[in-house]
């Protein structure tokens, strides 16, 4: 399965979740220096919106080397992610890792933070269909 096909999956296990539909969709986060919007494309945006998340497909090591590559590439983007979230408004953000490894690292440094921000950290098994905290 190829990264868009993991992410339609896990939107339909959201969706079904959450009982509304969400698409991939470009939100307005801010305005640049020129006075132009910014924009970014989020992968969770319900109809109102209401509810707005991203999608991290990240593997945790590389099965080649078996190095985490955590710090240097994983964590990175999911920060980018976080930041992205900060810049809309919502009822509910939603950080959603497919991981297993890489949501219990990420949760365990940054967990507390993601609470105070308001972002929730899920983590969807796309073979089971399950949504964990």
């Amino acid at each position: 399965m190829n990264y868009r096909q993991v992410e339609e999956n896990v939107r339909k296990i959201i969706e079904k979740q959450y009982q509304t539909h969400f698409e991939r969709k470009k939100l307005v986060i801010g305005k640049k220096s020129d006075g132009s919007e910014c924009k970014q494309e989020f992968d969770l945006v319900s109809r109102n919106p209401t509810i707005i998340g991203e999608i991290k497909c990240c593997k945790f090591s590389n099965r080649s080397t078996g190095k985490s590559g955590y710090k240097s590439k994983r964590k990175p983007v999911l920060l980018e992610a976080v930041f992205y979230l900060q810049c809309v408004k919502a009822r509910k953000k939603l950080l959603v890792l497919t991981n297993l490894a890489l949501h219990k690292e990420f949760n365990r440094e940054f967990g507390a933070i993601l609470k105070g921000l308001k972002i929730d950290l899920l983590r969807v098994d796309v073979k089971s269909r399950q949504t964990f905290q």
